[in-house]
């Protein structure tokens, strides 16, 4: 009996021992583990704050601390609230709340006042935790400081008005710079072009004719100039719109070819080869074609000293809808270093070859390259120092179906006027402020038999329209009292007026926008100065015609 119970109590005791010693090492493990969590609070980068359910701080580590800059003896039996600043809204505090006290995470940023009264943005996360019967016991709060980030965007955004102010600005500046050059320029190429349809090549005339071939020249590399950058500043803007329609290529070819062989009195200066498998009517921007083969030809010609430049056309690919057009002009001119081919395309590149006069902008090459992406093709070149150099390009073109045809040459065979005297006795209204354009455009117009009334303003152009009758209206855009756009206006909305006039604007306005703004207004075309006769001559013939069919 005694030897049992001196077992049990032996066995209690070692159970004892057991128990207490385990108790003992998990209180142990508690501790460390504490220990360690807050060392890594301690030392965290992130801020964290414990509040009780009523939001009354109980605990905050070193960085809070560190960024509010109150010690833990201030911040003890205070509320968050003691950093508000006024300026974080109060529907972030209440969707807060009302998250956390749901027993949910709430994510968000408080704009929140440090104890030198200096602003800081802090990124929140904050929790409820619980106890083991599921009851909210207290908040836990995860922050960082995320000032330098804001200011950082700040900047960023600021930069970026600041830079899309500037090319507004730029934009603006060229603008104005353009249309202020073009006047004068109009006056210039329209003057010297006249003087050289005189007969001034007879002996007593033949230093005038020099002086009046030098202005015309040397006007016509000003103007190539003004239209380089203006062009560059539209590609750099995105303000480049293709305009697809069908276009004969073998004519769109000779007429560039006709150009400069006109330019450089010389028929024999350009030799075309066309392969015989092209479909002779394609689609795409012709206008935007013509200005890169034309580029591409100009630089080959002045760069071979005028030697004969050859142009050949291809296509590598083609189906019943689409070709790939593929245009190769090349020169025997002195040839690209291969260094130099490299950067060939870059805005202002140019190759010390040619004479000071015969230089250009440097962008041409790089309009070619803009445009032709533009178009989804590409450009290229090959080159030999000595022997020559060929560029090349490849543009993806529509494929023109029967009736497209069709309806291309019924509008082609409207435009050949040259045979028809539709001008003969026709009465032009011409509104225009500048005396020297008056004088100008009433010059080029008497010469193609038209009667020329000048008005100086909208409003007087309103007042002769409403006693007189008119066949075609030039309206100038910028003019005193009442500029081109509220005449045209005015001339459109009111039933005192013959509305079947067409209305051309001739204006120094040349950016994107210009023309759609002009036919918005209620004008019927657009034209901008210089003044191009050949273009004026066919805009007018054909809107007199169409009012002459119409009528």
């Amino acid at each position: 009996k005694y030897g049992l119970l001196f077992a049990i109590f032996m066995i209690g005791n070692v159970v004892g021992c057991y128990i207490f010693a385990t108790i003992r090492s998990e209180q142990q493990q508690i501790k460390l583990n504490n220990q360690k969590l807050s060392q890594a609070l301690a030392h965290s980068p992130v801020s964290f704050v414990i509040t009780d359910t009523r939001g009354v701080i109980e605990y905050v580590n070193p960085e809070f601390e560190n960024i509010s800059g109150y010690s833990f003896q201030e911040l003890k039996g205070n509320t968050p609230a003691l950093l508000q600043s006024g300026k974080t809204p109060p529907s972030t505090y209440k969707q807060m709340w009302e998250s956390i006290k749901s027993g949910n995470k709430w994510e968000g940023e408080f704009i929140n006042l440090r104890k030198n009264k200096t602003l800081f943005v802090e990124k929140a996360t904050i929790a409820p935790l619980f106890n083991a019967s599921g009851e909210i016991i207290n908040f836990i709060g995860i922050k960082s400081d995320i000032s330098e980030i804001k200011y950082a965007e700040a900047d960023i955004k600021l930069s970026k008005l600041e830079a899309e102010n500037a090319s507004a600005a730029k934009t603006e500046f060229i603008s104005n710079m353009s249309h202020e050059l073009r006047t004068p320029l109009n006056a210039i190429l329209g003057f010297s072009e006249a003087l050289l349809d005189e007969n001034l090549n007879q002996q007593t005339g033949k230093e005038q004719l020099i002086f009046a071939q030098h202005i015309h020249q040397s006007s016509l590399h000003l103007l190539d100039l003004v239209n380089d950058i203006m062009e560059l500043s539209q590609i750099e803007n995105q303000n480049i719109n293709l305009q697809i329609e069908p276009f004969c290529l073998e004519h769109l070819l000779d007429e560039t070819v006709t150009t400069f062989s006109h330019e450089y009195k010389n028929k024999d200066l350009i030799l075309t080869t066309i392969d015989h498998d092209i479909p002779e009517k394609l689609k795409g921007d012709k206008r935007r074609i013509r200005q890169v083969i034309s580029n591409l030809l100009d630089n080959g010609i002045r760069y071979s000293g005028g030697q004969m430049v050859t142009m050949k056309v291809t296509a590598p690919q083609k189906s019943k809808t689409i070709i790939k057009l593929r245009i190769e002009i090349n020169d025997r001119g002195p040839g690209i270093p291969a260094d130099k081919q490299k950067i060939i395309f870059n805005k202002f590149a140019t190759l010390n070859t040619v004479s000071h006069t015969e230089r250009r902008s440097g962008l041409g090459l790089t309009i070619c390259k803009e445009l032709t992406s533009k178009m989804d093709g590409e450009i290229g070149l090959f080159s030999k120092p000595g022997i020559g150099t060929t560029f090349w390009i490849e543009l993806p073109l529509g494929v023109c179906d029967k009736l497209e045809v069709a309806e291309s040459e019924r509008a082609c065979s409207t435009r050949n006027t040259s045979s028809l005297n539709i001008f003969n006795n026709k009465h032009i209204l011409v509104t225009e402020d500048d005396k020297v354009n008056q004088l100008l455009i009433k010059h080029i117009l008497t010469k193609l038999g038209c009667r020329v009334t000048i008005c100086e303003n909208g409003l007087e152009a309103l007042k002769c329209l409403s006693k007189e009758v008119c066949d075609l209206v030039l309206m100038d855009c910028q003019m005193p009292l009442m500029d081109g756009y509220e005449t045209t206006k005015r001339f459109r909305n009111s039933i005192e007026f013959d509305h079947s006039i067409p209305v051309i604007a001739l204006t120094a306005n040349s950016i994107r926008g210009d023309r759609e703004k002009c036919l918005a207004a209620g004008m019927n075309d657009y034209l901008s100065k210089p003044i191009n006769r050949e273009l004026l001559t066919e805009t007018m013939a054909r809107w007199l015609m169409k009012r002459k069919g119409s009528s």
